[in-house]
Parts: C-alpha cells; structure tokens; sequence
C-alpha cells in the first residue's frame, strides 16, 4: 500500500513539472548588442504580428510562445539609439521557421541581415537548430544553391549591360536578350526543382509556403492545368483545412491572368473622355502588349522610353500597346502622356486600385503587362526591357540593335 501510494505521489509530481507546450527560443549574440531589443514576429504574406519580446542581456536573450502549426517568423534586432523612435533602417532581421519545441539562434550582429538590403554588408545567416522545417528548407536550398549562383551572376551582369544603359537611353537589345534568355533557362531548372520540392514535401509548410509563392508578386506565370495540379498536390498532403482553404481561395484568383486564358474586356475612359471597350484598341489579327501604368509610378515612367523604342520597331508588324492609366486624377494622366511622348492608344481607369481593370485582373502593384496573341489569350506576363525584346522576337523576328 504504502509503495502504491509513493508510485501515485511520484507521477503527481512529474506531471507537474513537465514541459508547458509551446516553442522557447534561446539566442546567443556576438558583439555589441547589450540592453538591444528584440522582437519575435509571424512573417505572413499579407501582415505580421508580434509574439513575443525581450532585451539582450550578456548576449542572451530568450522568447517564448505557442503556435497553433509551424509558420515562417522572424528576430528583429533594434538597434535604434535609446531616445529615438525604433527605425526599420535600424533593424538586423532574420526569417526562419518556428515550431513548437526548443530552438536556439545565434550569430554576429556585423553579420546578421538588416531589414533593407545593403550591397557592402558581408551578410551570414544566423545558425539555427532544433525546427525540422527550417532544416528542411535549409537542405533543399544548400540543393539549388549553384543554381542561385548563376542567376544573380547573370542578372548582375544584365543589369550593368543592359539595364543602367537603357536608364540613359542606351538600348543593347542584341546583349540584353542574349542574357535574358540564359537566365530564363536557369530560372526552369530552378522551377523544376521547387515543383519536385513541393510534391515531395507536400505535408510540411515549408512545400505549402513554396507553393503560396507561385500567386504572390505581381504575376502569375502557370497554366491554369498546373494551378489545379498545385491544389491537388496541397490537399492531398497539407493537413491544416483553414490554410488549405484560403490557397484554393488565392488560387482561383491567380486562374484570371494564368497563361492561355482569355483576357477580360471593358469599357474605360479615353483622352476624350469617352467609353471605349479595351477590344476596340486590339489590331486585327495582331499581338497586343495590356501595360497598366500611373504617373506618380517612377519604376513605369521608367519603362516608357523602351516602349517608345518596341513601339517604332513593331508597330508596322500588326503589334499594338495598349497603355491602361490607374490615374485617379485626369490632368496627372493626360500630363504625363504629353511629357513621355505616348503616341500608342491610351485609356484611363479612374478608380486607382479599386478600379475595375485592376480588380479584373488581379493587379497588386504596377507596371503590370500581358502579352496577349491573335486571340486575345495571354501568352506571357510581367515582361520587361530584354524580356520583352526576346519576346517579340520570339514572334516577328530579329529587328536591328
């Protein structure tokens, strides 16, 4: 009896002391980081939240929380001066994924990523061990990491050929297209390999991010067949139905300006002020390039001179531009088109980013184009300088330099 009674006060207390549920992340901080804040935060798509905080104290700090599934975070160092309001300019951030178990970080802060890019930092990832997503994701990326190599070498090499020269004017369209179509090459295999990633792990949240990624930015380059493949692929293996439903949601929505899909007509003002169907500026029988552009927009007033240049090469070659303004004020529009000398057809969708062309299309951010053919069904989107050059190519031939 009394060794009954010993065994029941033993389990009591075990169970007492076991481990409360949730995540406890231990970090380690080299250099000068003493009495810096630091925050832990969920790095969704659309917004973020704060879970936790704390202050390094002899290069340690500790957080602590409970996640209902794994999900990417981030550990924002601030870094900002005692006295002055906390600055993103100021932040050291890094993204990884959390779970619920115990995780340690470490890493410098002369390293440590900051929140806005910086070409002279020498950055370093932080170490991170006990989440089974994050090694999962660190292992397909050490994967393809030869790969990523050789597209930032081309895309650097492109911007100094290519993009600074058009800046001022300079088009080397014969040495841009060459680079653009070795990068587009390299970007298949990588493709090819996150598609294999995803269904492989379709179970983990990092595949079901992998996946997400396809319809966020601001096109979608997939078939409507591969969009309903990547939701088979997800519900068969991704077990969080909410998650699930809100990717079906996001991938229905991706389906309007999936490749081979007809483009939507209507009616949208005209410099005179009149409706004209979106069809009515179409050549008959031609290819047509829908760019979505606004005034106050800088990366789109910068576009302009290189369409001017596809604009006198191909418009004689049944090949039209039809620029679609997001302007809610008329004179901002019409004064912009005076000054970028727009000599192709011209419409104005008043309501900004609550505009119907912007809702019909699904445009999250401009310059927004679709190339559409003879039918009017979109064969390629988001193409910009050597990337359209190649394109049209691709469909009349080579034009001079």
């Amino acid at each position: 009896m009394t060794r009954l009674f010993l065994v029941i006060i033993s389990i009591f207390i075990f169970s007492s002391f076991k481990l409360e549920p949730g995540f406890t992340i231990l970090g380690s901080i080299s250099g000068n980081a003493e009495g810096m804040k630091v925050y832990l935060e969920s790095d969704g798509f659309s917004d973020s939240k704060r879970i936790d905080s704390a202050i390094i104290s002899n290069g340690k700090f500790s957080l602590k929380g409970t996640l209902k599934s794994s999900a990417l975070c981030r550990v924002i160092i601030d870094r900002t001066p005692k006295g002055q309001k906390s600055a993103q300019s100021n932040w050291l951030m890094s993204r990884f994924y959390l779970e619920n178990s115990a995780i340690t970080f470490s890493g410098h802060m002369d390293s440590l990523p900051t929140y806005y890019y910086n070409k002279n930092r020498v950055v370093r990832k932080p170490v991170i061990t006990g989440s089974e997503p994050q090694r999962l994701l660190e292992e397909f990326e050490a994967s393809i990491v030869d790969l990523r190599k050789q597209q930032r070498a081309l895309n650097d090499e492109y911007m100094k050929v290519y993009h600074l020269p058009a800046i001022s004017g300079t088009f080397n369209t014969r040495e841009g297209v060459s680079l653009y179509r070795k990068e587009k090459e390299v970007s298949k295999q990588v493709r090819k390999e996150v598609w294999k990633f995803i269904q492989e792990n379709s179970s983990s949240v990092v595949a079901f991010d992998k996946a997400r990624e396809y319809f966020y930015g601001l096109e979608v380059q997939l078939t409507i067949a591969e969009i309903d493949s990547l939701i088979t692929i997800v519900e068969s293996g991704y077990k969080n139905a909410e998650q699930v439903a809100t990717f079906k949601k996001e991938a229905e929505v991706a389906k309007k300006t999936a490749i081979g899909v007809k483009y939507q007509d209507m009616a949208l003002l005209n410099q005179d002020g009149k409706k004209l169907l979106i069809s009515s500026q179409f050549p008959k029988g031609g290819y047509t390039l829908l760019e979505f552009w606004a005034s106050w927009c800088g990366p789109c007033r910068g576009e302009i001179p290189h369409l001017r240049e596809v604009n006198k090469h191909y418009k004689d070659k049944g090949f039209t531009i039809v620029s679609i303004s997001i302007d809610e004020k008329e004179q901002a529009w019409k004064k912009a088109m005076k000054e970028e000398n727009m000599i192709w057809p011209q419409l104005n969708d008043r309501g900004g980013f609550k505009g119907e062309s912007v809702k019909a299309y699904n445009i999250t951010g401009v310059p927004y184009c679709l190339l559409l053919d003879k039918e009017g069904k979109i064969i390629q989107v988001g193409l910009r300088g050597a990337g359209l050059d190649a394109a049209l190519e691709d469909i009349y031939g080579t034009v001079e330099n």
